[in-house]
This record gives structure tokens, C-alpha cells and sequence, in this order.
């Protein structure tokens, strides 16, 4: 017993304590370094931005070496519990389980997802609730949502897209808030929570681990260009949202093969119909779920594919009927008198068949790709 509690932590230096210790003389150098010295690593062209940043660190490294002193001291009288707790903890973070969830469990774990997504969006883009504008075709959305009716609004175009569920949303926001940016800025921070969560949730779901999935989360915040929905240009938060739903469909495809729940029908269903009426280009979701769910059928199969895709025609049917329906919707908002065209400002006129077409080209050719990316026992249907 005493063998295995000594080789369950393998470093045998006070870890934390040690580079709390480093983390505090660091910060402290940091904090008193020459402003000339920050000025002329950060200066760029005019310096403008060098001139606004340069008085704050001080003050900023000043915080940190203080957070890392207090860290150290709590350390050295917590002693070997500190790095025991640490190890624990990031042999946690690590290991995937495969053992069979319980549902309590799967709950507990998505639910503390959401709030580590929040945790993370709001550390890195909490400015925007209080900092955020409108921009460019903000205006325009609101312009229309004033001058036009209810039913009217709902098929007014905007570089040739229509966005139904976008233009209720608008709606809706500017009868509670009117134009207060501060209730816009709070949804665009929550949708991009609601992306976060949902490839967190979809990672998971595919049995990455807790670390790799709370890297992408991290990675995905901190190194794209998301954040830069949250302050203005509420419009493009509808092309967000979109990939949120093509998130959420991969993990609900995946949950199904789980548990036979046939409530994840409905719920990819929602998806599709959500993403196809958020925005036209949402079509483009409902073609990555088809592809998706066949990819997965197919590769996970210990029978005849075939027969599994013929099996599973309901799941296939609640991706395709909020598509028809849209496709109802829009063909009758196209065709509206005095209306414009379908794709007339993208070039010579296309048609609803030209959409059809190329949502063909794009199923299909996904499709064949799929033999280069799945491993050889996955590829037997493809090659045989």
C-alpha cells in the first residue's frame, strides 16, 4: 500500500510550491522593467496601440506577481498536498473513460461543460457586453424591422439571403431592448457559449479526452476569430449559430448510437429545421448531417451497411423534412411580387435546381472522400 501511494505522483520536487515561487519573481522582474523596454518591443507604425498598453503593465504583472505569491505562500503550508491534488487532478483531466455511462452522471458532466465554456468565453471576451456596437448591416436589420410588418419582414432580403428566424429574433430584441446594445451583446457572448459547449459536448460524445477537449476549447476562443462576433455585426452571430447546429447534430447522431433514444430524432430534426430557416446557407447543415449520419452508419456497421442505412430511413427522414418544408418556404419568399431573385446578385440567375445540384455535388463527393480518412475495416464497403 505504501509502495503504490509513493507511485501515484512521479515528481519527487515540490512542484507547485517551486513554480509559484518562479511564477512570482518573474511577474515581479516583469512589473519593473523600463517602459522604454515595453515601447520598443510593441511599438508598431504609429505606436498608438504601444502608447495605450505600455502604462498598464505595470500594473498588470504587478497582479499577477501578487496572485502568485499568494498561490506560493498557500502552497507552503498546504506542503506534498498541494502537488498531490494537482497530479489527481490532471490524471482526471487526461484519462477517457469507456466504462458504460449512467445517465445522472452524463448530465453532470454536460452541465459542468457549459459552465467551464463560460467560464472561458467570459475570461476572454467579457469586455464585449459592456464595450459592444452595432456595425454596418446591424443597422440595416434594424432599419427594416421598424419600417416593415411582421409577415413582411420575414421575407425581406439581404445580400439575396433571407433569414426568418434571424428577423424574429431581431424582432423580438428590439421590442424588449429597443436599440440598448448591451441585451444584443449579451446574446452574442451567449451564442458563442452555445458553440463552445457544443463542440465540447460533440468532442466528448466522440471519446476525445477532458484534456484535449479543453484545449479546443481554449484554442477555440482564444485563437480564432469568434470572439470578434461579440463585438458588432450582430448579423454574422446567424452564420455562428450554424455551425453551433452542425455541432450539435454530430453529437446527437453520436448519442443515439448510445442509447436508441429515438428522442435525438427529434432533436436532430430541430437542428436542421433551426439552421435552414436561421439562414439559407443553412442548407449546407443539413447536408453535413446527412453525411455524417451515413459515414457514421456505415463505419461503425458489423452487418450489411446497406441494410443498416435502409434501417435507420427514419433518422434520415427527420433530416430531410424540415429541409422540404424550408425549401417550400423560401421557393414562396423568392417568388414574392417585387421581390428579388433567387441568387441575383451572385451572377447570372440560378434557379432552385442549380441549389439542388450542388447540394448533390456535395453529398456525393463527401461521401467518395470518405474511404481516404476511415481505417481499413471501416473501408470495406467502399472498396469491395
Amino acid at each position: 500500500m505504501i509502495e503504490s501511494s509513493q507511485t501515484t505522483y512521479p515528481v519527487s520536487w515540490p512542484l507547485v510550491r517551486w513554480s509559484s515561487v518562479f511564477a512570482l519573481l518573474l511577474f515581479a522582474v516583469l512589473a519593473f522593467l523600463p517602459a522604454s523596454l515595453y515601447e520598443l518591443v510593441l511599438k508598431r507604425q504609429s505606436g498608438g496601440s504601444a502608447e495605450l498598453i505600455v502604462p498598464l503593465l505595470p500594473r498588470f504583472f504587478g497582479g499577477l506577481s501578487l496572485l502568485a505569491a499568494i498561490v506560493a505562500l498557500a502552497s507552503w503550508f498546504v506542503g506534498d498536498k498541494a502537488d498531490h491534488l494537482l497530479w489527481r487532478s490532471a490524471t482526471q483531466l487526461i484519462k477517457s473513460s469507456h466504462k458504460p455511462e449512467r445517465r445522472r452522471s452524463f448530465w453532470c458532466e454536460t452541465v459542468l461543460w457549459g459552465l467551464v465554456c463560460s467560464a472561458i468565453v467570459l475570461a476572454f471576451d467579457w469586455p464585449a457586453i459592456v464595450w459592444g456596437y452595432f456595425e454596418s448591416d446591424d443597422f440595416n436589420l434594424l432599419i427594416d424591422n421598424r419600417t416593415l410588418d411582421f409577415p413582411e419582414v420575414m421575407y425581406a432580403t439581404m445580400n439575396d439571403h433571407v433569414y426568418p428566424l434571424g428577423r424574429i429574433l431581431i424582432r423580438v430584441f428590439h421590442w424588449m431592448f429597443g436599440t440598448q446594445a448591451v441585451a444584443y451583446n449579451l446574446l452574442a457572448v451567449g451564442m458563442l457559449i452555445s458553440l463552445v459547449w457544443a463542440g465540447c459536448l460533440y468532442l466528448r460524445q466522440a471519446r476525445v479526452s477532458r484534456l484535449g477537449t479543453l484545449v479546443f476549447a481554449f484554442l477555440l476562443v482564444g485563437w480564432t476569430l469568434w470572439g470578434e462576433l461579440t463585438s458588432g455585426e450582430y448579423i454574422l452571430l446567424m452564420h455562428e449559430s450554424l455551425m453551433t447546429a452542425a455541432l450539435l447534430i454530430g453529437w446527437t447522431t453520436l448519442r443515439f448510437r448510445a442509447t436508441n433514444f429515438r428522442l435525438y430524432y427529434a432533436l436532430t430534426s430541430l437542428l436542421v429545421g433551426y439552421a435552414c430557416f436561421i439562414n439559407i446557407s443553412g442548407f449546407w447543415v443539413a447536408c453535413a448531417a446527412i453525411v455524417f449520419l451515413t459515414c457514421d452508419i456505415v463505419g461503425n456497421s458489423e452487418s450489411n451497411p446497406i441494410r443498416r442505412l435502409g434501417q435507420h430511413w427514419s433518422h434520415f427522414l427527420a433530416i430531410g423534412l424540415p429541409m422540404f418544408v424550408a425549401i417550400a418556404f423560401y421557393f414562396h419568399a423568392y417568388h414574392q411580387p417585387n421581390g428579388p431573385q433567387f441568387l441575383s446578385a451572385a451572377g447570372p440567375q440560378r434557379g432552385p435546381m442549380g441549389l439542388i445540384l450542388q447540394w448533390f455535388y456535395t453529398i456525393t463527393t463527401s461521401l467518395i472522400s470518405v474511404p481516404i480518412a476511415t481505417p481499413p475495416p471501416s473501408r470495406r464497403f467502399w472498396i469491395a
